[in-house]
């Protein structure tokens, strides 16, 4: 019997960077199921995945991959995502304390939070070069860059769910201060509400992202390129050492029938 699980130690040659796009392409397939979805709780089951992914995971080779200005305009997507979601729970009246329905909504904004304090490019990255009042391109290059992660606890602060959210133990006390007044500082009511009102532009957004990074004139992003589980097994040996294979003939069985390896 195949175990569901089996660990595996990969010695292939691959580009220095692969390891990195391997994650950013996995952003994108959040991107796509966030994309895809229907309902509000589709689109609050798609946040949740990416967040618990990004928290999960090393994403130092994705920071350090040498397309920064791509990691750059993803960490933009991830924040207009998670923006245009809060914007759907306000609308429908679901960003508040004690919600039976989405119960993990303190726990998403924290990791969130506690995604974003470790890494510079979410500091100095705004909404991908596009603010809510912007309507050209022109005028994006001249606005002002605020990080969505003051964005993100505006809302926090604005619905009542501070408490909730600087509640959940594994946040540090001293990041959620920083952003302690950005509500007043840097977003009034009246701003969030238009910012609420336009759902942070995400389709507009969302369609550039894909025109710039996408694979071919449709814009394809995501896939499984980079999922060397996904490979034959002659491309796989091309690039061991070895020139074997370095998934075992019963492995390679077993993910055909659907099972899982970890990767060393």
């Amino acid at each position: 019997m195949i175990p569901e699980y089996a660990k595996l130690t990969l010695t292939t040659d691959i580009y220095n960077d692969f390891a990195g796009y391997g994650i950013q392409e996995v952003i994108e397939n959040q991107f796509l199921l966030y994309d895809k979805a229907k309902t509000l709780e589709e689109r609050w089951m798609a946040v949740t995945a990416l967040t618990y992914f990004l928290a999960c995971i090393d994403v130092g080779p994705w920071y350090m991959q040498d397309d920064g200005e791509r990691t750059a305009a993803t960490a933009s997507m991830i924040g207009v995502i998670v923006l245009h979601a809060l914007s759907m729970m306000a609308k429908a009246k679901q960003l508040k304390r004690n919600n039976e329905k989405f119960k993990d909504i303190p726990i998403v904004m924290a990791l969130v939070l506690e995604f974003v304090k470790a890494w510079e490019i979410f500091e100095r990255s705004g909404l991908d070069g596009a603010d809510v009042d912007a309507d050209s391109e022109e005028e994006d290059e001249k606005r002002k860059l605020y990080p969505w992660p003051e964005h993100v606890f505006t809302y926090v602060h604005h619905y009542g769910i501070v408490n909730d959210v600087e509640a959940v133990s594994f946040l540090h006390a001293q990041y959620t201060a920083r952003f302690a007044n950005a509500g007043a500082s840097v977003w009034t009511e009246n701003k969030l509400k238009q910012a609420d009102g336009s759902h942070w532009k995400y389709r507009t957004r969302f369609a550039a992202f894909k025109r710039r990074y996408g694979k071919n004139a449709r814009g394809t992003i995501g896939g499984k390129h980079y999922d060397i589980t996904s490979w034959t097994s002659a491309e796989r040996a091309d690039l061991a050492f070895d020139k074997t294979d370095p998934i075992p003939p019963q492995v390679r069985r077993g993910l055909a029938r659907g099972k899982k390896i970890w990767l060393n």
